[in-house]
């Protein structure tokens, strides 16, 4: 793959809810797997058109409630895993001071 980021990443390994912007009725569950102040990496189950605006729900330890981001994705692939697809996002809503305290 043809690296085009700006930041690095760092592991991060969370829990994420995630819906399409604009349809919290329909929510799913993912993993983070890296974040940097650009964007995360998701491992997921449901396949997301490339370009569309996810709302995002990062859950950190010691936070009662969790982390709300919009995201857009840049990227998708499948995994060998049974129906699991890894997937890059970048950061269009998020709150960058805490952003930046989870990448340093």
């Amino acid at each position: 793959m043809n690296e085009k980021r700006e930041s690095t990443r760092n592991d991060f390994v969370r829990k994420v809810v995630y819906s399409l912007e604009g349809r919290p009725e329909e929510m799913f569950t993912a993993r983070s797997l890296d974040i940097s102040l650009g964007g995360i990496g998701l491992k997921a189950k449901k396949v997301i058109e490339k370009g569309k605006v996810l709302d995002l729900s990062l859950y950190l330890p010691g936070l009662k409630e969790p982390l709300k981001a919009k995201a857009r994705l840049v990227w998708q692939d499948a995994l060998p895993e049974n129906g699991w697809r890894k997937a890059g996002l970048q950061f269009i809503e998020i709150p960058w001071t805490r952003l930046r305290t989870l990448v340093a």
